[in-house]
C-alpha cells in the first residue's frame, strides 16, 4: 500500500529518529521530546548539545523539525544551509527547506530550491508536483502547466495532478485537451466527484447545457452537496435547455447560498415569465435592478420596460427606456419612447420628437420600426395641421 506523500513528510518530521546515527545517544532525549510534541523542551535540549554533536545530519534533522514546529524560520534556514553544506545532495534537506520557504510565502526562494531539487533528481514526479503547486502560488500558470505535465508523465495515475492539468487547460481555453483528459480519467474513475465537477465546469464554459445537466445529475447521485456553484450551473443550464421548472428550483436554492444575487434574480425573472408567473417575474427584475452593480443593469431595465409596455403601464416603462438610452444610446430606445408617449398621452408633441430622432439616428434599425415611425409622423402632423386650422 502506498503511503501518501504528505503522510510521509509528517512522519519524517515527527520521527527524526530515522535520521539518527548509531551511537549518538545525546540526541535520543530530543527525539523523545519531539515524539511527544514537546518542542520547547527539544529546543532547550538542542541548545545544550556540544559543538561536536551539532554537526551531523541527525542533528540537523532534529533541529530543523524543532525550529519549524516553533515557527523559528530564520533559525531553520540556518540549519538547512548548514545541512546542505554538509551534504549538498541531501534531497530531504532541500525538500524541507523549499517547503519552509513556500510556507512563509517566500515563493522566489522556494522556486530556487525546488529547481535545485529537480536538478538533483529529474525523475521524481513528486518534486514536479510540488513545483507545479508553487508555480500556481507564484501566479505563473504556464510554469505550473509545464511542471504538472512532467509530473503526469512520470506518474500518470495521480488523479490530483490530472485535475490540475484539466483546470489549467480550461483556464487557457484548451477545451479539446481538457475534455480528452477528462474522458480518459472518467473511464478509470467514473465515481470521482472532482472529475465530475471539472466535467461540469468544462461543459458550462462551452455552453454544452445538456452535458451540464447530465454531469449535475451524476454528481448528485455520487452524494455531492448542493453548493452554490453546482446549483447555479444546473439552474442556468436548465434555463437555456428550456427546462424552466428545474431552472426555477435550482436557482431558488442557489440564491440562498450567496450574496451575489444580481444575475440569479434576472434568470429567475426569465423563468417566471416562461412559466406565466408574470408578477413574480416583474418582482425579480426589480430585485435584479436594485441589486445590480454590473454593466448588465440596462439589460434588466429594458426587460422590465418591455414587460410593462406589454401591460400598457407606459408611465412606468418610460423612465426605464430613458435610463437604458442614457446608458448605451441605442436608437431603438427612441422608438420605444416614442410609442410609449404616443400610447399614453393625448398630446403627441413629445412622441413626434422621439419618432423624428429615431428616424435620424436609427437608420440601421429594423425596417418595420422605421416604417411605423414614418407613418405615425405623417399621421400626427396631419392631425396637428387640422387642429391648427
Amino acid at each position: 500500500m502506498k503511503i501518501p506523500y504528505l503522510l510521509v513528510f509528517i512522519f519524517l518530521i515527527n520521527s527524526p529518529g530515522l535520521w539518527a546515527q548509531e551511537g549518538q545517544e545525546s540526541l535520543k532525549p530530543i527525539e523523545e521530546a519531539l515524539a511527544s510534541y514537546q518542542y520547547q523542551k527539544a529546543y532547550s535540549l538542542l541548545n545544550a548539545l556540544s559543538a561536536e554533536d551539532q554537526n551531523s545530519e541527525a542533528y540537523y534533522a532534529l533541529a530543523s523539525s524543532t525550529y519549524r514546529a516553533l515557527g523559528y524560520s530564520n533559525e531553520a534556514r540556518s540549519i538547512y544551509q548548514a545541512w546542505t553544506d554538509l551534504d549538498s545532495t541531501s534531497l530531504e534537506a532541500w525538500l524541507q527547506w523549499a517547503q519552509l520557504e513556500s510556507q512563509v510565502q517566500e515563493y522566489d526562494e522556494a522556486f530556487r530550491i525546488y529547481s535545485k531539487l529537480l536538478r538533483l533528481d529529474s525523475s521524481n514526479a513528486y518534486f514536479y508536483k510540488l513545483m507545479g503547486q508553487l508555480q500556481l502560488k507564484r501566479e505563473n500558470p504556464v510554469g505550473a502547466m509545464g511542471a504538472f505535465m512532467e509530473a503526469a508523465q512520470l506518474n500518470p495515475k495521480d488523479s490530483w495532478i490530472q485535475s490540475q492539468l484539466i483546470n489549467l487547460y480550461l483556464e487557457f481555453q484548451f477545451y479539446a485537451q481538457a475534455d480528452s483528459l477528462l474522458e480518459v480519467n472518467l473511464q478509470t474513475d467514473p465515481d470521482s466527484k472532482l472529475l465530475r465537477q471539472l466535467a461540469l465546469r468544462s461543459a458550462f464554459i462551452q455552453k454544452q447545457y445538456p452535458e451540464v445537466l447530465e454531469q449535475s445529475v451524476a454528481l448528485f447521485q455520487l452524494g455531492a452537496d448542493s453548493t452554490y456553484s453546482l446549483m447555479r450551473m444546473q439552474g442556468l443550464a436548465a434555463y437555456h435547455n428550456g427546462n424552466y421548472s428545474l431552472a426555477d428550483s435550482s436557482l431558488q436554492r442557489a440564491i440562498q447560498l450567496t450574496q451575489d444575487r444580481e444575475t440569479l434574480y434576472f434568470y429567475l425573472a426569465l423563468c417566471k415569465f416562461a412559466l406565466d408567473a408574470n408578477a413574480a417575474g416583474e418582482a425579480y427584475l426589480r430585485a435584479a435592478i436594485k441589486a445590480g452593480i454590473s454593466k448588465a443593469i440596462p439589460v434588466y431595465e429594458l426587460n422590465l420596460a418591455l414587460y410593462l409596455d406589454e401591460e400598457k403601464r407606459y408611465t412606468e416603462a418610460i423612465p426605464l427606456y430613458k435610463s437604458v438610452y442614457e446608458a448605451n444610446e441605442s436608437p431603438l430606445m427612441l422608438y420605444y419612447l416614442a410609442r410609449a408617449y404616443d400610447e399614453q398621452y393625448k398630446s403627441k408633441t413629445t412622441a413626434l420628437s422621439y419618432y423624428e430622432q429615431f428616424l435620424e439616428k436609427g437608420q440601421d434599425e429594423p425596417f418595420r420600426y422605421l416604417e411605423y415611425s414614418r407613418e405615425r409622423i405623417s399621421e400626427i402632423k396631419k392631425v396637428q395641421h387640422f387642429q391648427a386650422e
